[in-house]
């Protein structure tokens, strides 16, 4: 069982311009925006407008002041007119390929051509590029049969397609049209994107025996996808908008199954659902890989692995303070990690639809009561442990759990925002990496500290550094392998700031940084021999990163956070080996 998927599947160019325009608006500037009709033909993409505030309008009258937006089918002219009257402004987002045909249709309907356009009377599309017709002479046909409507009395005719429509019906009706008219100007106005991605499923049609094609099911061109595996060449096909709609299906009985997506199909839809389907292939080839891969997603959505890394990134730091470590440390490292990312996984819920992260959403709406229940749990352990150690560590945990829990929460009424610049912590530029690197980093070291009473201070103060920066860099590569999401749903991160280049020479900076501060800190005795080993370690993997291949394929997120948090877990394995044989 292998899953293909088509070489242009998804967004044409004219949708990700329109979207990314929409994306960029600052609804605070306008007091609202609104786009007239949904900007494209997929649910996903609304939902993604909604939670950016940005809201649907169906009919021009809805709107009232504020910035209004065009949507890549584009209006008739009279239609904007009222719109920019309603509208404080206009942003049009019309297709240019649309835009071309409206003026075509503009200009030969002036010089009197009698235009007919083929494609569906209802689209907006059509009914904008009607609008743009002078005198009302222009009609719409939907197949080469239809041609024979066409009053012979009206002398020349202009021909023009919708821009996404069957493109072998198309040039079937532009042959005929050639025959059956004397005075005929064929414009091919199908839109590239479109003959691509049916020349792709041609193509991918006669090498699988099942299809999948993913994209809203009032998308004319998504639906047309569908219609072309299922009719033309009988194969079974699954017209599905999200990965959901596919659970329960039993692929086992093809070989090769090819997956495609429409032209109003956002990219984190298709990496969800490949993410599945992937996932099914790796489980039916290698049984025993897919029970690790199991586990290992267990333990990524529980936050348990996020814990695990904390705690042996407190113990390396208890290493460096050279203060003992104890079993408590460790549980009230853990335990406050793990509470932390439950709660916000759970205030963050809105977005994660818009993640390419399908395991980790149905495993909280699966285990949505559990998860609460642990989250609870080991955020009450946390406190219980620290309480346990001292009032000063006490007081430390519990305004860290404060702020943890309230970094999500809209702190700031709306009306101050324009004073604070934000309504919660997480709005804050590049807060989510400074608010967890410093909480991780208080929690890992002063109740140690305290707990300790002959612990030195200069150590603790250079391994609270250490540990903030450490951190600090999980937090910004983990940011660096979520930019697409992030930037989405609209949250600034130092990636985002930076880009991506000067992020991944930030992160090399820092490491480097790191593992320099570990030597002389070594060398000079204020940490033990441990940090020269640490940095030696650092050392090696900026090496293996700098010569490594890059990646070309997109990772799932289990992996990233796999990837990542072993790190940690290596270093505190390596400080464990290397204080048990000195």
């Amino acid at each position: 069982m292998e899953f293909i998927l088509a070489e242009t599947a998804g967004f044409c160019w004219g949708v990700r311009r329109a979207l990314n325009k929409t994306l960029e608006v600052d609804v605070a500037a306008h007091g609202k925006v609104t786009t007239l009709g949904p900007l494209v033909h997929n649910p996903q993409v609304i939902d993604l407008l909604q939670h950016r505030h940005v809201a649907t309008a169906n009919d021009v009258a809805e709107v009232d002041g504020g910035l209004a937006i065009i949507r890549t089918h584009g209006v008739t002219p009279a239609v904007k007119a009222d719109l920019e009257a309603r509208a404080d402004k206009v942003l049009d987002n019309t297709c240019p390929v649309v835009v071309r045909v409206q003026k075509l249709v503009e200009k030969y309907s002036e010089r009197g051509y009698y235009v007919v356009i083929y494609g569906e009377p209802h689209h907006p599309e059509v009914i904008g590029l009607i609008g743009h017709v002078k005198d009302g002479n222009v009609m719409v046909i939907d197949g080469a049969d239809q041609l024979d409507r066409v009053p012979r009395d009206k002398g020349q005719v202009l021909l023009v397609t919708q821009t996404t429509t069957n493109v072998g019906e198309w040039q079937r009706t532009m042959a005929r049209a050639k025959e059956m008219f004397d005075e005929v100007v064929v414009k091919d106005t199908m839109c590239s994107a479109t003959t691509e991605r049916q020349t792709d499923i041609l193509d991918l049609c006669g090498r699988v025996n099942a299809m999948v094609v993913i994209g809203g099911k009032n998308s004319g061109n998504t639906t047309r996808l569908a219609m072309i595996a299922r009719d033309e060449f009988n194969l079974p096909t699954w017209h599905v908008e999200s990965e959901d709609e596919l659970i329960g299906v039993d692929f086992t009985p093809y070989d090769k199954i090819g997956v495609t997506a429409g032209a109003s199909t956002p990219q984190w839809s298709i990496d969800r659902v490949m993410a599945y389907l992937k996932a099914l292939e790796a489980d039916a080839k290698m049984p025993m890989r897919a029970r690790v891969r199991r586990v290992m997603e267990m333990l990524v959505n529980t936050n348990i692995y996020t814990g695990l890394a904390a705690g042996a990134l407190c113990y390396v730091g208890s290493q460096l303070q050279g203060v003992h470590f104890t079993a408590a440390a460790f549980g009230l490292v853990f335990c406050y990690v793990l509470s932390m990312h439950v709660v916000n996984r759970f205030t963050e819920r809105n977005i994660e639809q818009f993640r390419d992260d399908p395991a980790r959403v149905r495993f909280f709406e699966k285990y949505g009561t559990a998860m609460k229940i642990l989250g609870a749990a080991s955020g009450a352990a946390a406190l219980g442990i620290s309480i346990w150690m001292g009032v000063l560590p006490f007081l430390l945990v519990l305004s860290a759990s404060v702020l943890g829990a309230l970094y999500s929460v809209k702190i700031v009424p709306k009306g101050f925002k324009k004073f604070t610049g934000f309504q919660r912590l997480k709005d804050i530029a590049a807060g989510k990496n400074f608010f967890v690197a410093s909480a991780w980093a208080i929690v890992s070291v002063f109740p140690l500290f305290f707990l300790e009473s002959d612990a030195a201070v200069l150590p603790t103060i250079f391994t609270f550094a250490f540990l903030f920066a450490v951190t600090m860099g999980r937090s910004v590569m983990m940011d660096l392998l979520d930019m697409s999401s992030d930037r989405l749903v609209g949250r600034e991160t130092i990636p985002l700031v930076l880009g991506e280049k000067k992020t991944k020479l930030y992160l090399r900076n820092l490491a480097a940084g790191v593992a320099a501060g570990l030597l002389v800190l070594g060398a000079t005795g204020i940490f033990p021999t441990v940090a020269i080993v640490l940095a030696v370690w650092i050392g090696a993997q900026l090496a293996v990163f700098k010569y490594r291949q890059p990646r070309t394929e997109k990772i799932s997120v289990v992996r990233r956070d796999v990837m990542v948090e072993t790190h940690l877990i290596a270093a505190g394995a390596l400080a464990m080996v290397w204080s048990l044989i000195f």
